[in-house]
């Protein structure tokens, strides 16, 4: 009796190119930037953190602030020792450092939500085709954060101005541990963070993929 033929299933091609493609090279700088300038900046704070404690030997405090695993948490401790600085007289410099570094987290946690958006939203990119060369966040699926990152009017600007803004705050956070501690003689301005684009600005739609349930992009060998 002969035996069945075996049938092949074909597989359904997948619409976007792998991560490894040089589609996608701009876009991993960028966000590999940002994320480093993110981690920059925080290290940058927990220098802060030792004059909001006292100053002097640092290894205790930063022993405390490493012990932390959220950057929103070191932050929170930071504004809570910045509250309770043992020499605050209100006066200059220590009035100044203790506004300047309030204003300094707060513009650190306006640009953390965007910091999430880059780190957790999926992004897709079509190497052939109508899009060829178009990368854009996947909302496919109602992902949260891709949805937020697609409202900015180009994609790649957005992560590196997220990747500037990190940049300068961390310049000011050393400018404000040199002018506490004396290695600096003035003080520092605060400076002026790259503006938002404008959310109305026409912005390319991206292709419309094929009907079904999209695929991610599959990782192939470097």
């Amino acid at each position: 009796m002969p035996s069945p033929k075996k049938t092949t299933r074909k597989r359904r091609a997948r619409p976007y190119a792998p991560y490894t493609h040089k589609v996608y090279r701009p876009y991993v700088q960028a966000i590999g930037q940002a994320v480093l300038a993110w981690n920059q900046l925080h290290e940058q704070l927990a220098m802060l953190f030792c004059h909001a404690m006292g100053g002097g030997i640092s290894n205790q405090y930063l022993a405390v602030w490493h012990a932390l695993t959220a950057d929103r948490a070191q932050r929170d401790i930071l504004l809570a020792a910045l509250k309770t600085m043992p020499q605050l007289d209100y006066s200059q410099p220590h009035r100044r450092f203790w506004d300047d570094v309030g204003w300094l987290c707060i513009q650190t946690m306006k640009l953390e939500d965007d910091r999430n958006n880059t780190v957790h939203a999926p992004i897709y990119g079509y190497s052939a085709g109508i899009g060829t060369g178009m990368v854009f966040p996947g909302t496919g699926l109602g992902h949260v954060r891709a949805t937020k990152l697609a409202k900015e009017t180009d994609l790649l600007r957005a992560y590196r101005r997220y990747r500037d803004i990190a940049d300068i705050l961390t310049g000011y956070a050393e400018d404000l541990d040199g002018a506490f501690s004396g290695t600096r003689k003035t003080w520092p301005d605060r400076p002026k963070l790259p503006k938002r684009m404008d959310p109305s600005a026409k912005k390319p739609r991206p292709p419309t993929p094929p009907k079904g349930q999209p695929h991610p992009p599959r990782s192939s060998p470097a």
